[in-house]
């Protein structure tokens, strides 16, 4: 007999079905440190000290960095209307920032 309990199993399968249908979908504090890294350069987003100086001034933020993977097809089009997966890269943002 399995240790799960019926709750347990029902809500891994609730879990489960609000995840994203992409296979490459890439979490909120990944896709906020590979921009950090120069992952989306190509898409005009700087990366290192200069990623988190236009962060700082607002330049980029959490839409800006959801286009980008959405373009790069690392997430699907339908995260950028997605207020969680938006607050957590801005409360990543927000880490990075104040950073020292």
């Amino acid at each position: 007999m399995s240790k799960f309990s019926l709750p347990a199993i029902a809500f891994l399968v609730l879990s489960n079905a609000a995840m994203p249908v992409m296979a490459n979908e890439i979490a909120p504090i990944d896709l906020t440190f590979k921009a950090y890294q120069g992952y989306f350069i190509e898409n005009g987003i700087p990366s290192g000290g200069s990623f988190v100086q236009k962060a700082r001034l607002g330049q980029i933020d959490a839409e800006t960095l959801v286009r980008s993977a959405i373009e790069k097809q690392r997430l699907s089009p339908e995260t950028i209307n997605d207020k969680v997966y938006l607050q957590k890269i801005d409360a990543a943002l927000f880490k990075l920032e104040r950073r020292r």
